[in-house]
């Protein structure tokens, strides 16, 4: 497993973090994406969060060690857009339909 990975985020109005999940499946799975529910919902994708903090079991230890990673990580979370999201897996699954072909 990388020692990091990819994350998008969800923000709220307040910028509280209420939904993150990993950019790319390590199988090569299903590929899905979280997108924000309300307009004031910021989109954000974070680079090289430690692999570390996904051994957290526990949600609300995760979303503290995890909110604590943002807050200190700022040079490393851009805003996208749900339409930058969609471009991109449409890329990934291209990809993977070339090397299965």
């Amino acid at each position: 497993m990388p020692k990091t990975r990819n994350m998008i985020l969800i923000r709220d109005e307040r910028g509280e973090i209420i939904g993150a999940q990993v950019e790319e499946p390590l199988d090569g799975g299903v590929q899905a994406f979280i997108t924000p529910a309300q307009p004031a919902h910021t989109l954000h994708r974070i680079s090289d969060v430690p692999t570390k903090m996904f051994e957290l079991g526990n949600p609300d230890e995760f979303h503290a060690v995890f909110s604590k990673h943002c807050n200190s990580a700022l040079e490393a979370i851009t805003q996208i857009s749900a339409d930058e999201l969609r471009l991109n897996l449409i890329r990934m699954q291209a990809a993977q339909q070339k090397k299965s072909n």
